[in-house]
């Protein structure tokens, strides 16, 4: 876990420090969603979290609280696009397609932005309230996904 620097021998004080660093990284990674659901407005507001869209210069500002998470997620099929990136088809419970109609029809005309494995994945504009079961997301990173979709079937 540490290593020794020019023949010098770790320190309890280093080991310790990069196991507190090891725990940081790995209990955020292990409290984000793998797959999240959250809206977003245009302009920057209080208790809103700026997020970066992918292959653009904008800005969303997302609220903090998830809409819909994977426990949501009925199932996950992952389909081929490229090297680099594959989609997904995701199909919602019941619940799931409730609490996505519930979060659509709270924030007509935000955003809904999905995040998957960490990354902004999609924003969407909100002109209706949605209640789909099945739908598609587009260019996710293919790490990311696979590592989704092994979690998700693993539950």
């Amino acid at each position: 876990m540490t290593r020794a620097v020019r023949g010098r021998r770790p320190t309890l004080a280093s080991a310790v420090l990069t196991w507190l660093l090891w725990l940081a990284a790995t209990t955020a990674a292990a409290d984000a969603p793998l797959v999240a659901f959250y809206v977003a407005e245009s302009a920057p507001g209080e208790n809103l979290v700026p997020i970066a869209l992918p292959g653009t210069d904008k800005q969303l500002y997302r609220h903090g609280d998830v809409s819909l998470d994977e426990s949501a997620v009925e199932s996950l099929k992952l389909i081929e696009e490229d090297a680099q990136t594959v989609g997904f088809e995701l199909t919602l419970s019941e619940d799931g397609v409730r609490a996505l109609g519930d979060a659509t029809r709270r924030a007509l005309g935000k955003n809904l932005v999905i995040v998957a494995g960490g990354q902004v994945v999609q924003a969407l504009p909100i002109p209706a309230a949605v209640s789909i079961k099945r739908f598609r997301l587009r260019g996710v990173p293919r790490a990311a996904a696979e590592s989704i979709a092994a979690a998700i079937a693993g539950r």
